[in-house]
């Protein structure tokens, strides 16, 4: 899984900005480009950990997230910058 998804971040355009959120009432990272949302990758846990992990690219989908700007750069778990590369 790990594999995948560093695979697909270097896929991503250079400017990709990780910004940390709650999506779907569950901990997740919200990808930005060009200052609009890229793709979102949400957790979903059981007792045991990760049950399964959800990715959406549908730019139909992700008309609901915040822009970037709306989230301080010292949020909780802070904005992660360049991990496109």
């Amino acid at each position: 899984v790990a594999r995948f998804l560093l695979y697909g971040l270097r896929q991503s355009p250079d400017d990709v900005r990780l910004v940390p959120r709650t999506l779907n009432a569950g901990p997740g990272l919200v990808a930005f480009s060009g200052g609009k949302p890229f793709a979102t990758l949400v957790l979903d846990g059981d007792r045991d950990g990760i049950a399964a992990i959800y990715l959406v690219r549908n730019p139909g989908k992700l008309g609901a997230v915040a822009r970037p700007d709306d989230v301080p750069e010292d949020a909780a778990g802070g904005a992660t910058d360049g991990l496109a590369g």
